[in-house]
């Protein structure tokens, strides 16, 4: 199934290059499967699109449950979307998670992630807190 939700999000980028003047990637980050960088590491996140509409950073994960459990390696990815997500008013820094039992995909940007585990000293993010989301709709007009 993962390879499934990253068909998906592939196939995304693919479109959103031919569009025109817009281009997005997927990265090659570097680490282990803890979440440590390895020396010379790569890229601190899973994808990178740049539209018309601003600069989108952002973490594919997926799970077979209505929660997504945060490992430490979450929480490393959400301090490097915090960052790119704060940059200027036309970053975005956010998860995508795929959510099987309900077979649908919801976001939820770095800041809210870093108010959910902080505030409320959780290790993990309900469906019900994530955005429904049309990524389409997020990266064009």
């Amino acid at each position: 199934m993962k390879n499934d939700f990253e068909y998906l999000i592939n196939k995304l980028i693919t479109k959103i290059n031919k569009s025109g003047n817009n281009i997005g990637w997927k990265n090659n980050p570097a680490r282990n499967h803890n979440g440590t960088y390895l020396k010379n590491g790569g890229e601190k996140f899973d994808y990178t699109v740049i539209t018309e509409k601003g600069t989108f950073c952002f973490d594919a994960k997926i799970t077979n449950d209505v929660y997504w459990h945060i490992l430490a390696k979450d929480r490393t990815q959400g301090i490097n979307l915090l960052s790119a997500d704060l940059a200027n008013e036309l970053s975005h820094g956010f998860f995508i998670i795929y959510f099987m039992k309900i077979n649908d995909y919801r976001t939820i940007n770095a800041v809210k992630f870093w108010e959910i585990i902080n505030k409320k000293d959780r290790m993990y993010i309900k469906v019900e807190e994530c955005e429904k989301t049309r990524l389409e709709k997020m990266f064009f007009h």
